[in-house]
């Protein structure tokens, strides 16, 4: 991650003079919006007005809302979003692909692009039906022998029965190396709180995952929990510097972090660095807000060298 006093100097010689030319846009931009729902508002007013004084109830008002008022509620959100993401693609586009290229000139940032779905699927670390999925700014690029993949993530799914959602940023590291089996490593909370027996006990016996795999490292086994096919594999694979890395790594985002190693891929999701890129159209973007997305890039790229993944400690030779 870059040091703040580069980041300062970053900010006031590239990223201000951009954030001042991209203000008057903004305030066009949020102008045509507030604007626009202004006109529905008063529409509805009129309408329902209208509605009112020709039927003396409100029971037109009532029929109307059930024959129109859906359709109408999501073409107007349609309407409002475009509006939006008007400004927020070419903030995209100057600001944080600036910061993108700050962090390594060879990273490509896609707005519109995101992590496939059947790479999520592939990785089974959420392994139970997705029942809604959502990805976009994906950043792609070469981090010395590692290919890495990442993008925001958005998804709701079924686990043990139950529904849970899931919002953050999910990433890929490809690798030259193979190896035949599959493994998660799965977070037993959020935090380093103490964990109930009977979480861990029904995240331990899902039966959609793979055998559970018991590795040595008692802080280890308190913070995750491991499945695979292959127990010698997965200690191959998990040695003790890769494991400790891991649990740094765990702390230092202070959230919810699950690994998968499947086809000689690493698929890692950190939970709540949801929108790291998305702008606020309501106010200008300060200094603060821009840190605070450095830093949530800076997570995602720091993975590399957090987990020292270019040595390939782990993989077989």
């Amino acid at each position: 991650m870059t040091s703040g006093g580069a980041f300062d100097l970053f900010y006031s010689e590239i990223l201000l003079p951009k954030l001042e030319q991209l203000e008057a846009y903004r305030e066009e931009i949020k102008k045509n919006y507030d604007g626009f729902l202004t006109l529905v508002a008063f529409g509805i007013i009129v309408v329902c007005g209208y509605r009112i004084v020709n039927d003396g109830t409100v029971t037109g008002v009532i029929v109307l809302f059930c024959m129109y008022g859906i359709p109408a509620a999501y073409i107007i959100r349609w309407r409002s979003q475009k509006i939006r993401d008007a400004y927020s693609f070419r903030f995209k586009e100057e600001i944080i692909g600036s910061i993108i290229r700050y962090h390594n000139p060879t990273l490509v940032h896609s707005p519109e692009k995101g992590i496939m779905l059947k790479a999520v699927e592939i990785s089974t670390i959420f392994n139970d039906s997705l029942k809604r999925f959502e990805s976009n700014d994906e950043v792609e690029g070469q981090l010395g022998k590692t290919y890495l993949q990442f993008s925001n993530v958005k998804l709701e799914h079924s686990t043990l029965g139950m529904k849970s959602k899931f919002s953050g940023l999910f990433l890929i590291a490809r690798f030259n190396k193979k190896f035949s089996g599959d493994y998660l490593v799965i977070s037993n909370r959020g935090s380093f709180a103490a964990v109930s027996s009977l979480e861990q006990t029904l995240q331990q016996t899902n039966l959609s995952r793979p055998p559970l795999i018991t590795v040595e490292n008692p802080v280890f086994r308190r913070e995750f929990s491991v499945f695979g096919s292959d127990p010698i594999e997965a200690f191959y694979i998990l040695t003790p510097a890769l494991m400790q890395r891991m649990l740094d790594f765990k702390e230092k985002v202070q959230d919810e972090v699950h690994f998968s190693f499947s086809r000689s891929r690493m698929f890692v999701a950190i939970r709540g660095k949801d929108h790291i890129f998305y702008p606020p159209l309501s106010k200008q973007v300060n200094k603060k807000d821009l840190e605070a997305w450095n830093e949530g890039l800076g997570f995602a790229l720091a993975l590399v060298n957090d987990l020292n993944l270019n040595t390939r400690l782990w993989s077989k030779q």
